[in-house]
């Protein structure tokens, strides 16, 4: 399968390097993708428990890489609520993510506990 590559740059820095398109292309990949995990928490949380297993299709739909990029996305903007862990935050510190105005754009905006524990799912400590 093919994958939308995720873009490593900076709006601002696609601009300077004629990569606009290629930008504009990660950056509505990544805001689809936070939207597929938010809908996943939302259809797989009940009595409680939250089933991480539709994380495996959008793995497959976005790539590996988009779903980390995302996730840590998230993790950074959320950085200061206390239902993010502190093994997640170490984690997120460890993906660049270019300082865009547009980064809220793909952050998931599930419950935050509910996030964090897909992210801890995701990291294997859940």
């Amino acid at each position: 399968m093919k994958y939308e590559p995720v873009y490593p740059w900076s709006m601002k820095e696609a601009i300077k390097l004629d990569e606009l398109e290629k930008w504009r292309d990660s950056y509505k990949a990544n805001c689809l993708c936070a939207r597929m995990i938010e809908k996943g928490i939302e259809e797989n949380y009940a009595d409680g428990k939250l089933d991480t297993d539709f994380m495996k299709d959008i793995i497959s739909e976005f790539s590996y890489d988009r779903v980390n990029f995302v996730l840590a996305n998230t993790v950074q903007e959320k950085v200061h609520d206390g239902r993010i862990s502190k093994d997640n935050k170490e984690w997120a510190k460890k993906t660049y993510i270019p300082s865009d105005d547009v980064r809220w754009h793909y952050t998931v905006e599930a419950h935050c506990g509910l996030t964090d524990l897909c992210a801890l799912h995701w990291l294997g400590l859940w």
